[in-house]
């Protein structure tokens, strides 16, 4: 019994490690993916600065209008005033953390037909200054992180493919559990594999994107088969609903593998008509995309889901503990004690 709950403790904890190795993952973006990138912002800039010229604020002179400055989209600012944005996420070895700053402080006399002299603010040179200074962090701790993650993924799969050849040669090693590490070990050694190979067609406008769908959709099927692992282990200890049968193991299959599928299915739609990025989809734009939303609350859901089981367990065995009777051994020994002590 014990063995089993230490068995769900850790897929907890390997799974809480995917989220966060998901996290820190950098991405890299080509000059083309950068450019194309830019040109969204700039667009977006310049149907924002036609919307100002159709507003109150264009009438109001004290104030600096929308402007692209060949990077960044800077929204109208009152005279007088620095405004402040984000460093440009779509610039690749920026420090997305940083501030970048623009004064509104230079003014222009304008003269119409009649006469009239009228005061126009303008903005002065933008400073990317605290975008830029990690540069050499990022030459010096990149390759290392490069070179980290290849050895972590080629160690993984040579494991995997151990245990896997393990469960496969004994014949005794077959049962449902079992055929549900298979899973999830398959699941993981596809994503070992699609990352390599993504890697090689970085840049290659579809074929990147198949790489980066079929990457992703593994990363879901492995969050979705620690669920069904979670999910037997509450079964089999408290429900007993499915037993060590064919039909249980196809079931569980069914929903381990189907819900990835319907989550990488809306993340296409997603990426092809809601969240436009760069040409390989490795990034999203704006940390509030539907894509990146999807891929944050899925994961998040497996993990309450997995939590919640493991809680119910515990809250099970510890009821079964305090209800058995002690044997007679164990009252021995607690009465020996009582009267030593007295």
């Amino acid at each position: 019994m014990w063995n089993q709950i230490w068995i769900l403790y850790y897929i907890l904890w390997i799974t809480s490690m995917y989220l966060c190795i998901e996290a820190s993952e950098i991405t890299i973006l080509s000059p083309k993916e950068a450019e194309v990138l830019r040109e969204k912002v700039k667009n977006e800039c310049e149907l924002n600065r036609t919307l100002d010229k159709k507003s109150h604020i264009y009438s109001q002179t004290e104030y600096c209008l929308t402007e692209f400055d060949s990077v960044s989209c800077w929204p109208p600012t009152k005279g007088g005033t620095i405004a402040k944005i984000p460093c440009p996420s779509h610039v690749p070895g920026v420090k997305i953390t940083g501030t970048v700053y623009r004064p509104c402080n230079l003014t222009i006399e304008t003269q119409d037909l009649n006469g009239r002299k009228t005061v126009v603010w303008k903005f002065d040179r933008s400073n990317y200054s605290d975008c830029v200074h990690h540069e050499d962090i990022m030459a010096t701790h990149l390759p290392i992180i490069q070179t980290s993650v290849f050895y972590g993924y080629a160690i993984s799969m040579v494991l995997l493919l151990i245990a896997t050849g393990i469960i496969l040669r004994f014949r005794r090693l077959r049962c449902t559990r079992n055929n549900l590490h298979l899973n999830l070990f398959s699941a993981i050694l596809l994503r070992c594999v699609l990352h390599f190979i993504k890697h090689a067609a970085d840049g290659q406008g579809v074929i990147c994107k198949i790489f980066t769908t079929l990457h992703v959709f593994t990363i879901e099927a492995t969050y979705s088969w620690v669920l069904m692992e979670a999910l037997y282990l509450h079964n089999s200890v408290l429900v007993h609903v499915m037993h060590e049968s064919r039909t249980s193991f196809i079931l569980y299959a069914s929903i381990g593998w189907s819900l990835p599928i319907l989550v990488i299915t809306v993340w296409v739609l997603l990426r092809i008509f809601v969240t436009t990025g760069d040409q390989c989809w490795d990034l999203d734009i704006g940390s509030g995309s539907p894509s990146r939303i999807l891929l944050i609350v899925y994961p998040a859901i497996i993990m309450l889901f997995n939590l919640a089981f493991f809680i119910n367990l515990l809250r099970v065995i510890f009821n079964k503990t305090q209800s058995q009777p002690m044997s007679d051994a164990k009252r021995l020994r607690i009465q020996m004690k009582t009267n030593y002590q007295g």
